[in-house]
């Protein structure tokens, strides 16, 4: 349809067909562009498909031909190409170690108004931490994320017309800092301790084992 928006690429381009006429020529170009003009010529049939570069608008028209005789052009349509998903880069999906304020970087999406990131603690994005627009394909996590959690985040791409899938779900570790064990039994500077008196401390979180040091 004239002004479609969104159209996949590569695109099919179809026309009605003129009686008698033995082949076609396709003319198509970037709207507002000089020099972008592609012809096709001896086309059998009312279709052909065409790559086409995405988030882009473009222009198209056909001729007939009979004998080697050729018809004046089509009138001209114009369409928009779908915009593709951008993809996420760093952290690298499944990363570890990754600090508490992270930058999260993806591809950057030619002629789009801006990008849509969540960052959640499920896949499924049913609860997001983090969803914010960014004009840029980068983000600097401003609220430091939580000790030894997995994330998980996704971006995708607007455009003035239509905007693109979600990209890849990634996700990331943050780093594991492990606090100090506050030492419980025997009591600071208590005496008379038995010498069979067992030494015991309150857990540290995430902690699988412990080293003892006596002075």
């Amino acid at each position: 349809a004239d002004l479609a928006t969104c159209v996949p690429t590569p695109v099919t381009l179809s026309w009605q067909a003129v009686p008698n006429a033995q082949n076609y020529t396709l003319s198509y170009s970037i709207v507002g562009q000089q020099g972008t003009e592609t012809v096709t010529t001896g086309i059998v049939g009312t279709q052909t498909t065409v790559t086409l570069a995405p988030n882009t608008n473009y222009t198209w028209k056909v001729k007939s031909f009979v004998g080697g005789v050729g018809s004046a052009f089509s009138a001209e349509r114009t369409f928009t190409t779908s915009i593709p998903a951008p993809a996420t880069t760093l952290p690298a999906n499944q990363a570890t170690q990754v600090a508490y304020l992270p930058t999260l970087t993806w591809t950057a999406v030619p002629n789009i108004v801006d990008y849509d990131l969540q960052v959640s603690l499920v896949p499924t994005f049913e609860t997001t931490v983090i969803n914010i627009e960014s004009v840029n394909p980068t983000y600097t996590v401003a609220t430091a994320l939580a000790n030894y959690t997995t994330y998980y985040w996704r971006v995708k791409a607007h455009g003035t017309n239509c905007s693109s899938a979600w990209s890849n779900v990634s996700s990331f570790t943050t780093v594991l800092t492990l606090n100090a064990p506050v030492l419980a039994t025997p009591a600071n500077n208590a005496t008379n301790v038995n010498l069979a008196t067992a030494l015991g401390w309150n857990a540290a979180q995430y902690a699988t084992a412990y080293d003892v040091q006596i002075d």
